[in-house]
């Protein structure tokens, strides 16, 4: 027993939905666009200076974990934090700036295990504005800094692609 309303209800879903996967594109390519462009301008400031790393700083970082706890029954099973220490080493590199003063700065980037040694020869990349902004040059460190860009410009794409496939499939059901 149809009482009309199912298909105009189902027409306004097959047109909304379209319009809402649409705008959630719009917002994550913007994001993307965005934080491309800012990518790209840090990457262009980035200056190379032959480093040494000088020293290992060991660090913990604490977070808070959840963790479930198995009890007898399915309806005793508990959620509860946990905190949890790690202990990381960030290295800390001096450099040469062209006017011949020499850079001492600890990374932000710490690793488990020491991803260098005390001594080591390093290639730093460092900002000429603010030569307290470096990292020693990796490829994994360049990728990393592309990682926001490419994660919301492959959701835009995808969520695109959906509200094309929804646009069209409701477009050829129609007519």
């Amino acid at each position: 027993m149809s009482d009309g309303f199912e298909g105009n209800s189902g027409m306004a879903v097959e047109k909304l939905v379209p319009l809402i996967f649409s705008g959630v594109s719009g917002l994550l390519l913007t994001i993307a666009a965005i934080s491309g462009v800012i990518t790209h301008q840090t990457l262009a400031r980035e200056r190379p200076a032959p480093g040494r790393v000088v020293d290992m700083v060991l660090r913990d970082s604490i977070s808070q974990v959840d963790r479930r706890s198995k009890g007898s029954s399915f309806l005793s099973d508990r959620t509860y934090k946990e905190t949890v220490a790690q202990a990381y080493y960030y290295p800390v590199v001096e450099f040469s700036l062209p006017e011949g003063q020499k850079k001492t700065v600890q990374l932000g980037g710490g690793s488990w295990p020491p991803a260098y040694e005390k001594g080591e020869a390093v290639t730093v990349l460092y900002d000429v504005e603010k030569p307290i902004n470096a990292r020693i040059k990796s490829t994994g460190g360049t990728v990393m800094m592309w990682f926001l860009p490419m994660l919301t410009g492959g959701m835009g794409v995808l969520f695109l692609a959906i509200a094309a496939a929804i646009y069209f499939s409701s477009r050829q059901k129609a007519g």
